[in-house]
């Protein structure tokens, strides 16, 4: 019966299920179905089907919905024992505010409620690691949703609090070029010449990082918007989306993505930088961010790929050949 069961439910659509799965609980003889149920619902109907099972008939009858709705999956996940106790020995005694923050956030967002709780707790616990806040309006990193996961997102402000704290950066800065500050653009010397006494009017036509180390060594590099737009359609298949942070906030992308890819270039990057923008634009798929995708942007998961293998080879490489030296 058993088998039977689990072979139809395959094929049910979920609603279909439910209300299938209900009756079964009506008839409060189908017990050895309960281990199974896990495996194919939501947090939602399985906290609706244990409760379910322990009412009488008139009260399933009466209250065929039994407040389900007033269920919060991503909630109930945060409230968890274990995950408290991650974030307080992350933050201390900001644990709690920081949870605060991303349920304030979940709540704000039907796609992020949508989300697997784990993927939001994951993004959430890497920002908690990196001590950057996840408030959008703060512009230091963000999550987001995309197919069902949580992505986490680095912002500008994020790669340059970062920067900073390695102590090896005098200066830093990334900004947009309005038409009439911009004059010529070097891309041999990287000599950059604009008029920066006048408050930018007309349309942007560049991004420009910049920073200096204390030892003296600078670095300049000027996009103009359509090297940005051509960057953001190759490596981000959600581009101009509904969720896409490059349609809410165009310009923090363009700033993000300028500066990520100076510093990854000339940059002294610490461990948290390099963490960063492995996981930046990732789902995390473990409390490390060790096990990363990039369903966003085919190209940057292949990359990934290929540099996993290549590391790979070499280790064999090297074993291999002290095996031959003895």
């Amino acid at each position: 019966m058993i088998g039977l069961f689990t072979a139809i439910i395959h094929i049910m659509p979920n609603h279909t299920l439910k209300q299938t799965v209900t009756k079964f609980f009506q008839n409060k003889t189908f017990v050895p179905f309960v281990p199974v149920r896990m495996k194919f619902f939501s947090y939602t109907d399985i906290d609706y089907f244990s409760r379910l099972k322990n009412l009488p008939m008139t009260d399933i009858e009466q209250q065929p919905d039994l407040g389900v709705a007033k269920i919060d999956p991503v909630k109930e996940f945060f409230a968890h024992p274990s995950v408290m106790n991650k974030f307080q020995d992350i933050l201390g005694k900001k644990a709690q505010g920081f949870i605060t923050s991303v349920l304030q956030i979940t709540s704000g967002s039907d796609k992020l409620k949508a989300c697997l709780p784990k993927t939001i707790f994951t993004a959430a616990a890497t920002a908690a690691t990196m001590d950057l806040p996840i408030n959008p309006n703060l512009g230091f990193a963000w999550i987001v949703p995309y197919k069902g996961s949580a992505q986490f997102q680095m912002g500008y402000k994020g790669y340059i609090q970062l920067a900073m704290r390695t102590g090896q950066y005098l200066r830093m800065n990334c900004i947009e070029i309005y038409e009439n500050q911009f004059k010529s653009w070097n891309k041999l010397t990287e000599e950059l010449e604009l008029d920066m006494k006048v408050e930018g009017e007309g349309k942007i036509v560049g991004y420009c990082a910049y920073f200096k180390l204390i030892n003296g060594f600078e670095k300049t590099v000027f996009w103009t918007v359509e090297k940005v737009n051509t960057h953001a359609r190759k490596y981000s298949k959600n581009f101009g989306g509904d969720n896409s942070l490059w349609k809410e906030d165009f310009d923090s992308m363009a700033k993000k993505t300028v500066l990520k890819h100076t510093l990854s270039k000339w940059g002294i990057l610490s461990v948290e930088m390099q963490i960063a923008m492995k996981v930046d634009q990732a789902v995390i798929n473990d409390e490390n961010a060790n096990d990363v995708s990039y369903p966003d942007s085919q190209e940057e998961e292949d990359q990934s790929k290929k540099n996993s293998q290549k590391a790979t080879d070499e280790t064999i490489n090297f074993m291999n050949t002290g095996r031959r030296r003895r």
